[in-house]
Formats: structure tokens, sequence, C-alpha cells
């Protein structure tokens, strides 16, 4: 028996993390962006104005898959006349692979009730920060299209990855081009020959974690106000956010935030990830005055 389910409020969120965690290991799309951690503490966040959509279809009682969405009001200045459905965790945290969330071997019939489920909120769908290459996406589209929904795409930005199976430090730089490899060796010389103490550390404590975003905020806010301004760590809930999730992510042995020092005056800061095989670059700062 398939049951479609609604879930409109935070404690109904908050019910489904253990479940929703399981699915998404058994999912085809698993990234950081669609898991729990992720989305719900974007919600807590960022969730005024906007009310939880979060559709879930369940066989037998088993989770099977569920559409990550919320629906958002309408915005007159940004030329939104209407209310629209898109992804949690849009926008300004800078989320990718957004996509719903489906058991493998599940994938179509999941897939079609969700759609249903979808289309029978008569309502816009404002998908972004999706892989276009994503199979899931692609019958997404294909099922709406062929429901009489009409489609408009644009690219918004790119999210390049390297593929380092395989690779150690020096087959990777051998891989470079010339220029490339040269600029690096040719700076990782002069770093040896200014300085006779180098440290890059990862922060292992939430005092190391908290100091070193900090650090990370204040370089790059100084860095980009240069250049027109920040459009990543420009508001006060967006630092609160990432102040949140790297806590979270800390515990969970996700967090990758590295702080270099050289004669142990720290001078740059870079925030990753490391989670199911997949390393996410996320941010990073550093001071001018080195």
């Amino acid at each position: 028996m398939i049951t479609i389910e609604t879930i409109q409020d935070t404690p109904g969120f908050l019910a489904l993390r253990g479940e929703w965690s399981k699915l998404l290991e058994d999912c085809d799309d698993d990234c950081l962006f669609l898991s729990w951690d992720w989305m719900f503490t974007w919600w807590s966040r960022f969730s005024t104005r906007r009310q939880l959509c979060i559709i879930t279809i369940r066989k037998a009682g088993l989770l099977m898959g569920i559409a990550p969405m919320v629906t958002k009001p309408t915005a007159l200045f940004r030329l939104q006349p209407f209310k629209a459905i898109e992804f949690l965790a849009s926008g300004d945290v800078g989320s990718d692979y957004l996509t719903l969330i489906l058991r493998k071997g599940f994938e179509l019939e999941a897939a079609h009730e969700l759609i249903q489920a979808l289309e029978k909120k008569g309502t816009i769908l404002d998908l972004s920060n999706f892989n276009p290459l994503s199979e899931t996406m692609k019958r997404l589209n294909g099922q709406l299209r062929g429901s009489g929904w009409r489609s408009t795409k644009s690219m918004s930005t790119v999210c390049p990855f390297i593929n380092l199976q395989s690779h150690d430090w020096e087959s990777f730089i051998s891989s470079r081009g010339k220029s490339h490899r040269a600029n690096t060796r040719k700076r990782l010389r002069q770093l040896d020959d200014c300085h006779s103490e180098i440290t890059f550390k990862a922060a292992a404590t939430c005092f190391e974690r908290r100091r070193t975003m900090q650090l990370l905020v204040r370089w790059h806010l100084a860095r980009w106000k240069k250049r027109g301004g920040s459009t990543a760590l420009h508001r006060e809930e967006l630092v609160k956010f990432h102040d949140d999730f790297t806590h979270i992510a800390l515990a969970k042995g996700w967090l990758r935030l590295f702080l270099l020092s050289l004669d142990d005056q720290p001078v740059a800061a870079i925030y990753c990830f490391h989670y199911r095989k997949k390393y996410y670059f996320y941010q990073m700062g550093y001071d001018e005055q080195h």
C-alpha cells in the first residue's frame, strides 16, 4: 500500500531525522546538502515567511521517497507575483545537487507518486541548484512536461569537481598544466624560504572551530568589500547558520576546517567537508596583509 503525506510543521520535520538519514544512505543522489542535518539547520535559520512542504511516500510503512520542499511567498520586488515551491536549503547558503530523495530500486514509482503530489499543489515549481545530469531531475522534468507543464531553464552557477581517485599529491600535481605546476611549486618554496614555522591545522575542538570561522569570516568580508561585497557571508543569519552547522559537522566527523599559520601568525583559513568519500570545498578567507 502506497501512502503520501505532506509535512508542514517543524515537529514533523524533526521526527523524520532517523528515517531521512537512512533513506539518503540508500539513494544514488546522496550528498551533504541533502542531509537532514544541513536542511534542518537551514530551516531553523531561514524559515521566515516560508511554509514547509515536505512530501513523503511510504510503501507498507517503509519510507521510499522524500520531496524536500518549502513554499515561498510572493515577492513583487523580485518580480515573483505568485507563490512557488522550491527545494529546502535553496538560496544564499550555496547548496548544490538538490533533488528528490529516492530509495534505490524504487526510483520510477516513487518519482511518479511524488510528482503527482506536487502537481496537486497547483503552484509554480522553482527548482534551483540541482545537477542537470541527475537521472532523478531528468525524470522529474520529463514527467512534468508530459503532464503539460512548461519549463524554463537558466544557468546561475557552476559547481566544478576534480576526480581524485588513485591520486596522491605528486600524481595530482603532475596532472596539472605546466604553468600551474611551476606556480604551485614556486609558492611552496617561497613559504619555506620566508618562514621558519608553517602550520596547517584542522579544527578539532569547538574553540578551534569557532576561532577559525571568526577569522575566515573577517578575512572573507574584508577581501570582498573591495569587490562590491560578499554574497556568501554578508548577513548575520548566514554566519549563524555556519556556526550552527560547523558545530554539527565537527561532532559527526564531516568538518574539515583548516587554519594556516606562518611563524605562529594566522594568515588563512579554508572551510571544507568530507562526506561519504567526497571532499567539498565550501569557502576560504585570507589576510591580505600577508
